[in-house]
């Protein structure tokens, strides 16, 4: 009898294609079709929402960013119409005095005499020495003692760079002995005798007083040492200071 009644089944199903026939189950592939179709649609939805998202935050991130540079550029424009451009004589000298004491290393009153030609004139040196007030209080500090001991000292700080530089050496020369290229850059010799003086005034206290011998070698070093050392209070050439100066 199930014989039969499969036989009937194919006879009909052969009859009417594609007709649903009772007692028999129909794939769910159409389901499945739809399933795969929503989810390519989902995907779809996803990465339209996506660009939205990225789009929006681009969009106020460059807001915020323009918004920032904006107001940094006013701040700039502010700071600018408050720099005090004119000054009376009073308030001049007091903002001199205010940079000065920014950038001096030498602020408790010490006098520095600098002696740019000094070699071979130890009986000056001496004189002028003892009319400041003696070895006790008085230091000196020769430039060119200064550039020898760089250059024997090989883990110097200057010493490499002094003798990449290192034109020609004239012990003859009644001012400083060495000569360099243009290379080497304003400010080298300055470093070291400040960095002697620091030296010499820490070991001892009592010292008020500098004579620097055979410096300054050039006008850039003069200007670099009321820049960023100490006032200046004498100047001696050969012995004598110039027309103008009162006696030490």
């Amino acid at each position: 009898m199930f014989r039969n009644i499969l036989r009937s089944s194919f006879r009909i199903s052969s009859r009417f294609p594609g007709k649903q026939i009772p007692g028999i189950i129909n794939e769910a592939k159409p389901v499945m079709g739809r399933r795969y179709a929503s989810g390519f649609k989902e995907e779809l939805v996803d990465k339209k929402f996506a660009l939205k998202w990225l789009a929006v935050v681009s969009i106020v991130g460059t807001a915020i960013f323009v918004k920032v540079i904006r107001r940094v550029k006013d701040e700039q424009d502010n700071n600018r119409l408050n720099i005090k451009t004119t000054y009376t004589e009073e308030e001049w000298h007091e903002h001199l005095r205010k940079l000065q004491k920014k950038k001096f290393s030498f602020e408790s009153g010490e006098e520095f005499y600098l002696f740019p030609f000094a070699s071979h004139s130890e009986k000056k040196v001496t004189e002028l020495v003892n009319k400041l007030g003696g070895s006790d209080t008085v230091a000196t500090v020769d430039l060119n003692d200064l550039i020898a001991a760089q250059l024997a000292d090989k883990s110097s700080k200057f010493g490499h760079l002094l003798q990449q530089t290192l034109e020609k050496k004239d012990e003859k020369s009644n001012t400083c002995y060495y000569n360099f290229t243009y290379v080497l850059s304003p400010g080298v010799f300055t470093q070291l005798v400040k960095d002697k003086a620091l030296e010499l005034r820490a070991e001892h206290p009592k010292y008020s007083r500098f004579v620097l011998l055979n410096y300054p070698n050039t006008i850039e070093e003069a200007v670099r040492f009321e820049q960023k050392v100490s006032k200046v209070k004498k100047l001696v050439v050969g012995g004598k200071e110039p027309e103008g100066q009162q006696n030490y």
